[in-house]
């Protein structure tokens, strides 16, 4: 939404780049993570990723070795929600993806049909 105000798409001629992938963080640390790596991190960890309501992404956290990791991603669902939205309230059309690397088979499903 800050993106939609700030850049209004008035002449419909602005797009937008959307990142795949995560982050985790771990006293302070953060790691990029590929969605492939979030999700096998969540069944390695045999936890499952809730969605955030506010934001589309999923998210887990866990604690190993007295340290409490917290893990962010977007899949397939949040890019859908993504370009919904934006298509909807900022009449953005135009979208590139970053880090295509390390995609979900249901990710590169929903990347093709766009």
């Amino acid at each position: 939404d800050t993106l939609i105000k700030k850049f209004p798409n008035k002449d419909k001629n602005m797009g937008v780049a959307l990142a795949t992938g995560g982050f985790s963080w771990t006293n302070g640390k953060v790691t990029a993570l590929t969605e492939q790596q979030a999700v096998k991190l969540a069944l390695d960890k045999k936890i499952g990723a809730q969605r955030d309501e506010k934001s589309g992404a999923l998210y887990f956290d866990f604690t190993e070795n007295g340290s409490k990791t917290t893990v962010w991603y977007a899949d397939a669902t949040t890019l859908e929600l993504w370009m919904q939205h934006l298509s909807k309230n900022g009449k953005y059309t135009d979208f590139s993806i970053w880090r295509t690397g390390g995609l979900t088979e249901e990710t590169l499903n929903f990347l093709n049909k766009q």
